[in-house]
């Protein structure tokens, strides 16, 4: 194996376990540790914070990647084939991989902000009423936003199980 490769494989497999293993350290320990014990307006503004320092390491990573994923990827491309097995699990893979980023930025961007903007409305909300139905909305997004999560857990284990099987050989 060339140098290059050896070095631009170490930098996939290390992005991936900043990737993941954040995102999972992120999913299954540090929300879930928040609870319903911490005051709503704390809550939020810790998760804020976090995720939002977070989502920069995630971007970079996500990017280097995809980059060093292309490049791997002519490793098991018989020019534009798709007959063997490694470029079949490599389509898959990258399949999954789009589809998972998707739903990893609709859940972010999209939720998250849901969340946030439903928070400071019940901040502000001037009625028991009015802040007994933004929590009802507000617990509402939070279990799509969970779903989504699961989701990705599952699609990031897809990919590395995708990701062990093009390194069985044929």
């Amino acid at each position: 194996m060339a140098l290059l490769q050896l070095v631009i494989l170490y930098i996939h497999i290390l992005s991936a376990i900043i990737f993941v293993g954040g995102s999972l350290f992120i999913w299954l320990a540090f929300l879930p540790a928040l609870g319903s014990d911490i005051p709503e307006g704390i809550r939020n503004q810790v998760v804020v914070r976090v995720t939002r320092r977070f989502g920069k390491v995630v971007n970079i990573s996500l990017v280097i990647l995809v980059l060093t994923g292309i490049y791997n990827a002519t490793w098991y491309l018989d020019g534009f084939s798709f007959r063997s097995l490694g470029a079949r699990i490599l389509l898959a893979k990258a399949v999954l991989t789009l589809f998972m980023i998707f739903s990893i930025y609709f859940n972010n961007l999209y939720l998250g902000r849901r969340i946030s903007s439903i928070v400071r409305e019940m901040n502000s909300a001037t009625t028991q009423e009015a802040r007994e139905s933004l929590r009802s909305r507000l617990s509402s997004t939070r279990r799509r936003s969970r779903v989504f999560s699961y989701l990705n857990i599952a699609l990031m284990l897809a990919v590395i199980l995708l990701a062990v099987m093009l390194q069985i050989p044929p």
